[in-house]
């Protein structure tokens, strides 16, 4: 798992696939592929492990999120698609523009009645850049225009600020306080739920 944690949610279109209670189907990668300002969301690949793993287990990341469960970069990718073609996980490396280098992950998860739960980790190097919050907005912007996401959730321990911080400046609204709701390596916590409706006003840029 992923820490937990939106911009034009108002133009939507039919989608090629519907994604609600007892319906299966892959989730199709977004075509073009999504970008910000010095990065594009891409599929994980092998060679991203690595990177992925130090991330995880970096001092200040660490309590926040469980340890990859995959022993390689080529496990890895199978199981991430896997999940894709069964309509359970998006999962989108956040990579650098210019050289390809992975700077964190996005990830999108299926919940029931058009409901779509996100997550997102940036590796510490590219903090403070604002990439998690640009990718979340993007992300969520897609699955409202293409997946006809009716709400859109994270839920966050209430002592990760940063990762609040994320959610907030992406537009989310907290809603209250889900006790033992969340368990990270054998450990559980509450979590802060926090959300964002079509019809909620767009966040600041």
């Amino acid at each position: 798992m992923l820490t937990a944690g939106m911009s034009q949610y108002r133009r939507s279109r039919a989608p090629s696939r519907r994604y609600d209670r007892g319906m299966v189907a892959p989730i199709e990668y977004p075509d073009p592929p999504l970008a910000g300002a010095g990065f594009v969301l891409r599929p994980f690949r092998a060679s991203d492990f690595e990177s992925a793993r130090a991330a995880s287990e970096h001092p200040t990341t660490v309590r926040w999120i469980n340890p990859l469960t995959s022993p390689g970069g080529a496990s890895a990718v199978e199981y991430f698609e896997s999940e894709r073609q069964a309509g359970r996980m998006l999962d989108l490396v956040i990579a650098d523009d210019q050289d390809d280098r992975y700077l964190g992950e996005v990830v999108l998860l299926p919940r029931d009645s058009l409901t779509f739960e996100l997550a997102y980790i940036v590796v510490p190097a590219a903090r403070g850049r604002g990439l998690a919050t640009a990718a979340v907005r993007l992300m969520s912007a897609w699955a409202a225009r293409h997946l006809i996401a009716q709400r859109l959730q994270v839920r966050v321990d209430p002592e990760n600020s940063a990762s609040l911080a994320v959610a907030e400046r992406s537009g989310f609204r907290r809603e209250g306080v889900l006790r033992s709701a969340i368990v990270v390596r054998g450990r559980r916590s509450d979590a802060v739920m926090l959300s964002f409706l079509p019809d909620d006003p767009e966040p600041d840029p």
